[in-house]
C-alpha cells in the first residue's frame, strides 16, 4: 500500500493480522480519476452482480475501505438498486484522504441518489 496512507488504516490493517508492505506511490496519471466512471461502472457491470450472484442475494451489507470511491459506489448502488436495505459502508479510518473529502462535502458525488452522511468515526454512503 501507499506510504502516504493514514496510519490509522495501516494500523487497522496489521490489527487484522494483515502483513502491510508500504511502497512509495506513483505519480497519478489521470487527474480526472475522481469523476472518470470507468471504475464505477466495472464494479456496476461486474462485481456487483457477481456478489449478489454468489451470496445467493443475502446480501445485508457491504463495507469496504475506498481510494477513489468507484469500487464501493459501484458495488453499493448495484447491491442497493436490488435491496434497498442494504447498508453500504465505507470503513476508511478519520485521516484517510477520501474521508476528509466526504466530511467535508469537496468529494463528486458518484451516488446521486445516495447522499453521505458522517460522523467523527464512520461514512456512510
Amino acid at each position: 500500500m501507499p506510504d502516504d496512507v493514514a496510519k490509522e488504516k495501516v494500523s487497522a490493517l496489521r490489527c487484522l493480522g494483515a502483513t502491510v508492505e508500504q511502497v512509495r506511490p506513483v505519480s497519478i496519471v489521470d487527474k480526472k480519476q475522481y469523476v472518470n466512471r470507468s471504475n464505477f461502472d466495472a464494479h456496476f457491470d461486474g462485481t456487483g452482480p457477481e456478489i449478489w450472484r454468489q451470496t445467493n442475494g443475502h446480501v445485508d451489507a457491504f463495507v469496504s475501505g475506498a481510494g477513489t470511491g468507484g469500487t464501493i459506489a459501484g458495488i453499493g448502488q448495484y447491491i442497493k438498486s436490488l435491496n434497498k436495505n442494504v447498508v453500504v459502508a465505507l470503513a476508511d479510518p478519520e485521516g484517510s484522504g477520501l474521508y476528509n473529502k466526504v466530511r467535508t462535502s469537496r468529494f463528486p458525488r458518484l451516488l446521486s441518489k445516495s447522499p453521505y452522511r458522517t460522523d467523527k468515526t464512520r461514512c456512510y454512503v
